[in-house]
């Protein structure tokens, strides 16, 4: 599977257990705060990074954690684990981050 397909992989993932638990993320007031998800695998590590909207840096900070816990769970498959879970403001810029229990 090349980069690109197992980014899509894990993020399709981790939106289908949100759709389950919240709806849409991106359709419901509850997460209004976020502007993007997204994983990226690089040659040294899988992440998965989340955008918070202008302003919205602490508020985004529910989301990280929700998104950290699910990342951290036994038993999700380990195809769809990420070694780091990020928060970054409008601009890219790291807010927190934190790496799960899977990162070697």
């Amino acid at each position: 599977m090349n980069n690109s397909k197992a980014e899509d992989a894990i993020k399709k993932e981790f939106d289908s257990h949100m759709f389950d638990d919240v709806g849409n993320i991106f359709k419901t007031s509850r997460y209004s705060y976020i502007a993007a998800t997204g994983a990226v695998i690089n040659d040294k590590e899988k992440l998965f990074v989340i955008q918070a909207k202008e302003g919205d840096e602490k508020k985004a900070a529910s989301f990280f954690d929700f998104a950290l816990g699910y990342f951290n769970n036994t038993n999700l498959k380990p195809k769809y684990r990420v070694d780091t879970v990020m928060l970054v403001d409008h601009d890219f810029k790291i807010e927190e981050q934190m790496d799960t229990r899977f990162k070697q």
